[in-house]
C-alpha cells in the first residue's frame, strides 16, 4: 500500500508500515542502519532521492541500506516507542538525529498523538476519548485537502510576515532567534526525560546487537551563530553527564544554503550533510 500526499512542490509515499521508505532492503547491502527522529529524519520539504536516507545509500553506492523511521513532530519518547515497535528491524547501527525542539514542554506525553500515513496525528478528542482509525484518517484527508499546495506556507513566505514577528520577538528572547521557541517552553524535566528516552533507545539498541549513535542536528540560527541554543545546549550536557556521546559535528559544517529559506529544515545539501556524517560514524569500527 501507498498512500501519496503534495506539500512544497513535494510528493511523500508511505510504505505498508507507515513509513517514508522503500517497502524492501537495498538488494546488496552489507550494513543496515535505522533512523530515528522527527521532520528532519522525515524529509520534511525534500524529494525522497535529497533524505537523509536515500543519500546515505547513494553514498555508500548500496553498500548500506538506511531505513528511516522519521516523523514530523516526532519528540524522543515517540523515537524510542517507534523503535520498540519496529521488532521486524535487525541491523548493526541506529542513529537518533535529535532536533532541539525534541525537549520542549509539549514533547511530554508520549501518546499524545498517532502517525496516520506518515503524519501525526491527534490520538484523542478534547473530551479525551480516542479517535478511531477513521476518524483520524478523515481529519488528515480533510486538513491536508484544506491546503494542497501549501499556499499559506508560500504567502507567508513571500510576504515575510512570519520572519517578521519572529524578529520583533526574539530582541527580547535569545531562545526565539535561535531556534523560534521561546525559554519558557523549555522544561529540565523534558530534557531529562529526553536524555532517559536516548539511554532506552542505546539500551535497545545493544539488546539487539546494534550500535547506537546519537546526532545533534543544527537549527538554522544555531549554524548561523556556530552556538548551541539552551534547549540543545542543556541537552548535550545532560546526555554526556549520563554517559551518552552527543556527535555536535554539524554545528561547524552547515552553511544557510543547508536550509529551506521558507522552511527551516534541511535543503539537499543540508540532508547530504548528515547523511555523510552518519557514514562517518557506522564506518567506523
Amino acid at each position: 500500500m501507498c498512500t501519496t500526499t503534495a506539500s512544497f512542490y513535494v510528493e511523500y509515499h508511505h510504505n505498508s508500515r507507515g513509513d517514508r521508505d522503500d517497502e524492501a532492503p537495498v538488494a546488496g547491502a552489507t550494513r543496515r542502519v535505522l533512523l530515528l527522529g522527527d521532520s528532519f529524519t522525515y524529509g520534511q520539504a525534500l524529494p525522497i532521492e535529497a533524505t537523509i536516507q536515500a543519500r546515505i545509500e547513494a553514498r555508500s553506492a548500496g553498500s548500506v541500506d538506511a531505513y528511516s523511521l522519521g516523523v514530523s513532530g516526532f519528540a524522543a519518547i515517540h523515537s524510542l516507542r517507534r523503535f520498540e515497535q519496529s521488532e521486524w528491524w535487525r541491523g548493526d547501527d541506529v542513529v537518533y538525529l535529535f532536533f532541539n525542539n525534541d525537549v520542549h514542554t509539549a514533547s511530554r506525553e508520549w501518546d499524545y498523538m498517532r502517525v496516520q500515513d506518515g503524519y501525526s496525528v491527534a490520538r484523542r478528542r478534547p473530551d479525551g476519548t480516542p479517535y478511531t482509525d477513521e476518524e483520524s484518517a478523515r481529519q488528515l484527508r480533510a486538513a491536508l485537502a484544506a491546503d494542497p499546495a501549501g499556499l499559506r506556507a508560500k504567502f507567508d513566505a513571500w510576504l515575510g510576515l512570519a520572519r517578521m514577528r519572529r524578529m520583533v520577538v526574539a530582541m527580547l528572547d535569545r531562545e526565539i532567534r535561535l531556534t523560534g521557541m521561546p525559554t519558557s517552553a523549555i522544561d529540565p524535566a523534558v530534557t531529562d526525560e529526553a536524555v532517559r528516552d536516548a539511554l532506552a533507545m542505546r539500551a535497545h539498541a545493544e539488546s539487539i546487537g546494534a550500535r547506537f549513535h546519537l546526532v545533534v542536528l543544527p537549527a538554522p540560527m544555531e549554524g548561523g551563530v556556530r552556538e548551541w541554543s539552551l534547549a540543545t545546549g542543556t541537552f548535550i550536557t545532560k546526555a554526556r553527564a549520563a554517559g551518552l556521546e552527543p556527535v555536535e559535528n554539524l554545528l561547524q559544517q552547515v552553511e544557510p544554503a543547508d536550509y529551506v529559506a521558507h522552511d527551516g529544515h534541511f535543503s539537499a545539501s543540508g540532508a547530504d550533510k548528515a547523511a555523510q556524517l552518519v557514514l562517518e560514524l557506522v564506518d567506523r569500527q
